[in-house]
């Protein structure tokens, strides 16, 4: 799931970092401040560098992960803190990442479509796990090891990440996402088209990425920036101790 989010991570360049470090003050102080002059490489810069500084967003869209089409809509409210919900092979899940902790529930398809493809597991042990995780949430401590490659959608550090592929992005057509003007930068590297639309007034947030071609196609948009996001655990006791889990 890393490199399906690296690829929407639009930003490179050394040389464009610096620049939109030394521009930060005056851009701040001056929130409308165009980007026409700015290459796209430094657009695509600017924007990532805007996005984590966000308070709070939503992305929500549709993701290929592990031959799995998966549709996401996560409301993120700074590093390692969310809540949305999760759809794959007709199941809902919801998930929560809150206070050091990863919280997950979801209907029986949701969770028979994540374990039933488990190694060694034959169908009788997935019904059986199935049985016991129905109603409940499973909670395993958040950021461990390889956590965030897995569900990186609630780490801004980890979806918007530097990809020196950046300084190939070519500027298209300005286009509207939602109402709101945008930029459109292009980039293609063998089979794999990227695109981001970046807001061309105000703060230079995200406003739509895609994919198409390659192992990871996907589209997603941003929006709800810096509005507040109500977060909290599910009730302690109706949840799973995920680390106790023997595979």
């Amino acid at each position: 799931m890393t490199a399906a989010v690296t690829l929407t991570a639009c930003g490179e360049d050394t040389k464009a970092d610096a620049k939109v470090a030394r521009g930060s003050v005056s851009a701040s102080a001056s929130p409308t401040t165009p980007l026409e002059d700015l290459a796209p490489v430094e657009i695509a810069a600017k924007s990532r560098l805007a996005m984590t500084k966000l308070r709070s967003f939503r992305v929500k869209g549709t993701a290929a992960v592990g031959g799995k089409k998966m549709t996401l809509d996560m409301a993120v409210a700074g590093k390692g803190n969310c809540l949305g919900t999760i759809g794959v092979k007709g199941g809902t899940g919801q998930v929560r990442w809150y206070g050091g902790y990863t919280y997950m529930t979801g209907d029986r398809r949701f969770w028979h479509a994540l374990v039933g493809g488990e190694e060694g597991a034959t169908p009788q042990q997935v019904d059986l796990f199935v049985d016991w995780l129905d109603g409940r949430w499973l909670r395993k401590p958040a950021g461990g090891t390889g956590a965030n490659k897995a569900f990186p959608f609630c780490d801004t550090a980890a979806m918007f990440p530097k990809d020196t592929s950046d300084s190939r992005l070519t500027r298209g057509a300005e286009t509207e996402v939602n109402s709101t003007r945008g930029v459109t930068l292009t980039g293609r590297e063998g089979a794999t088209a990227r695109t981001l639309v970046v807001a061309a007034e105000g703060e230079p947030y995200y406003l739509r990425t895609s994919i198409k071609g390659g192992e990871l196609p996907q589209r997603f948009e941003y929006s709800g920036f810096n509005k507040p996001v109500t977060l909290g655990p599910p009730p302690i006791a109706n949840a799973i101790d995920g680390t106790r889990l023997q595979r």
